[in-house]
């Protein structure tokens, strides 16, 4: 059975975390062109479906602790916008 994307990013939500640096990839699944510009149904079904919730729960940018500050150094292309604003 596959793993949720929920599990297979678990480590963004470990207490221990000091930094987060991410050089590549999807910040924010509920905002991304690959989710929601898609038509593909392997890509939806990959996706769960393009369920909110599950996007949301597997979006590195929404794992981040509002109450407990990290440093951040998120690099990525023109893409994913929501690396400026992080």
């Amino acid at each position: 059975m596959r793993k949720s994307l929920r599990d297979e990013c678990a480590a963004m939500k470990t207490d221990d975390a000091k930094v987060f640096v991410g050089y590549s990839g999807i910040y924010d699944l509920t905002t991304a062109a690959i989710t929601t510009r898609t038509k593909d149904e392997q890509r939806k079904a990959y996706f769960f479906n393009l369920d909110p919730s599950t996007l949301a729960k597997a979006s590195p940018a929404l794992m981040l602790s509002k109450k407990k500050k990290i440093d951040a150094l998120i690099v990525c292309g023109t893409a994913d916008f929501i690396a400026a604003h992080l």
